[in-house]
């Protein structure tokens, strides 16, 4: 990475700015030397930005800055923002606070306008240091994650509001020190994400009585109980999509972790957990359980009654059901209760794109979508195991079989025995040799009774004839 520094105050993409006439880009760092201010008054983009001494860069509103913020040598704050609100700026990089014990900030909004940041913000050695200070009463918005080390990642001063999208977590400092967010002000402090405490500190410190923390995912507590928000009133920002609290077990590194029943994880209706069904936020599947016996009909309807909505496109209509279900291409069901009746009736999976999508053909005739109110549920007849019923079967002690045809048995209790080729030719040999023996006992008799004379007065007889 190509190092520029300033050669004297001014515009960032002013030739005359910069030592060599060159403007800084992408694979330079641009540093601005001690006494100088570089004003950023259109886009920019370079790897990142520093300074020295008493240098500092000023970001005027409407502006987007694609830098990582990172002080080195500096006794100044790096970047400023004082533009009056409603000015926006833009801050596309990761921001890390400075290593030397001193209130200087990579980025300082000083302004009642908002400041984006698009990357995290880590704190570092200097412990009163600090990645962003907010201290005009404006807002700070972080879209990634915020942490602390020995100081903390952000500060507010003043009456403005800190909006983190990401994880927040603290750092190892101490004293007041090293949390993800520290907030002295009556500010608010907005976070979507987790919140993890270290075993010195919570990762959100909100001391102001009037201050209020608002926040939407998990509460992760340290394995010695450090809490993650410190704060007189906490309050759940939004619906949290995926979250849990953590509290350590006896201080011994084990964890438990508890879920809330009543937040928003596309989770099945207990009456509806069947086989294959995932729920408690997909950590547990639904097992099947066997109904009473003569309890079970015919063509009777299986699966859950299951709220969704759908929208057709010509005759393809795409359904997001409240939670997965293991469908197949071939199911088919009945809805219910749409807003729009004319959905209501029996259709049959055509695609499934994932356990909570599936499609199905309908009429080009239906209206773009089913309304509110839609309930469908899969209906069938019960499928038997042809060879599980056949063992069954053949393996009862009574074998009668009414009202029906069998097919194919190669054995059958209490039927004839069929003798095998070589069985019935044995027995056959032993029943001729008996009747030839008695036919050669009796032309023995018989010829024995026949005289000489005899026989040769039958052989002249036949010659003269």
């Amino acid at each position: 990475m190509a190092l520029i520094t300033s050669a004297a105050s001014g515009n960032f993409n002013a030739t005359s700015t910069w030592t060599g006439g060159v403007i800084p880009g992408v694979g330079d760092e641009a540093r601005a030397s001690t006494g100088h201010t570089v004003t950023i008054t259109s886009n920019a983009t370079c790897d990142e930005i520093s300074n020295a001494g008493t240098g500092k860069f000023v970001i005027n509103g409407g502006v987007t800055l694609s830098a990582t913020i990172s002080i080195k040598s500096a006794t100044a704050s790096l970047l400023e923002f004082n533009s009056a609100s409603p000015a926006i700026c833009y801050i596309v990089g990761n921001v890390t606070a400075s290593t030397t014990n001193s209130l200087i900030y990579g980025i300082n909004n000083l302004s009642s306008g908002t400041v984006n940041v698009t990357g995290s913000a880590t704190g570092s050695s200097g412990a009163n240091s600090a990645a962003i200070n907010n201290s005009g009463g404006g807002i700070v918005n972080v879209t990634g994650n915020v942490i602390g080390a020995s100081s903390n990642a952000v500060r507010n001063n003043s009456s403005g509001t800190i909006i983190v999208t990401g994880n927040v977590e603290a750092g190892t400092g101490s004293s007041g020190f090293g949390h993800g967010i520290s907030n002295n002000s009556t500010g608010i402090v907005q976070i979507v994400g987790a919140i993890t405490a270290s075993t010195n500190l919570p990762a959100i410190s909100s001391t102001n009585a009037s201050s209020v923390v608002r926040v939407s995912g998990s509460f992760i507590h340290a394995v010695n109980g450090q809490v993650p928000v410190n704060s007189n009133r906490i309050l759940l920002w939004s619906t949290p999509s995926n979250s849990m609290t953590r509290y350590a077990l006896n201080g011994i590194g084990t964890y438990v972790n508890m879920f809330t029943a009543d937040n928003s994880l596309g989770q099945a209706n207990p009456s509806d957990v069947r086989s294959g069904v995932s729920y408690a936020s997909g950590s547990l599947t639904g097992t099947l359980a066997v109904p009473v016996r003569g309890t079970i009909g015919y063509g009777v309807t299986y699966g859950p009654a299951m709220p969704f909505t759908a929208t057709r496109s010509g005759t393809t209509a795409t359904a997001t059901l409240a939670y997965s279900y293991p469908y197949q291409v071939g199911d088919t069901f009945t809805v219910t209760g749409a807003f729009y009746s004319e959905w209501n009736g029996d259709y049959t999976v055509a695609s499934v794109v994932s356990g909570t999508s599936i499609t199905f053909s309908v009429p080009d005739t239906l209206p773009a979508s089913t309304g509110a109110g839609a309930v469908l549920q899969t209906k069938g007849t019960a499928t038997l195991d042809g060879a599980t019923v056949a063992s069954f079967v053949w393996s009862a002690a009574s074998r009668t079989i009414t009202g029906g045809l069998v097919d194919t048995a190669t054995t059958l209790t209490n039927a004839p025995t069929v003798p095998t080729t070589s069985q019935i030719a044995s027995q056959v040999r032993t029943e001729l040799s008996s009747e030839l023996a008695k036919v050669s006992a009796l032309n023995t008799t018989r010829l024995g009774q026949v005289t000489t004379t005899e026989i040769l007065g039958n052989l002249l007889a036949q010659a003269n004839s």
